[in-house]
């Protein structure tokens, strides 16, 4: 998070860009940091990125693990809010502010993602619950 008070990114211009990008490498600093103190991490790959529509007041940035294996993904809503496209990945929401020098989402349309259909983000099969996501997810890490 920046120490700025930033709502969320319908506040960014162009002349944030500096911030982004250091928000972007203390994500890339916990992924390593991470990795470093946890070596069954070491192969783990990350995303770091924004939610379409924020569920809190004050910008800030995820960093997940693509095994999607956290104890923060409760119900469907949290795991269509890292899986589906509501999760835009940091290098496309830069590059979104920096050619148009803002970042805008139809919200209406991002929201009903997270009302859809849980999929595994590996390979695309229709799961019905958070109990089968975890076992069906474990099977490609």
């Amino acid at each position: 998070m920046p120490r700025s008070s930033i709502p969320d990114f319908s506040y960014l211009t162009k002349s944030e860009l500096p911030l982004l990008k250091k928000m972007k490498q203390v994500g890339e600093e916990t992924i390593a940091n991470l990795k470093s103190s946890d070596p069954s991490l070491s192969n783990m790959e990350f995303k770091i990125g924004f939610h379409s529509v924020p569920s809190m007041r004050q910008l800030h940035l995820h960093v997940i693990s693509t095994d999607m294996s956290s104890e923060s993904l409760k119900n469907k809503k949290h795991w269509n809010s890292f899986t589906t496209e509501f999760f835009v990945p940091f290098d496309d929401f830069f590059e979104k502010l920096e050619m148009n020098g803002n970042v805008k989402f139809d919200e209406d349309a991002r929201e009903e993602l997270l009302k859809g259909q849980m999929k595994c983000h590996v390979c695309g099969s229709l799961l019905k619950d958070m109990r089968e996501v975890r076992k069906h997810v474990d099977m490609h890490f």
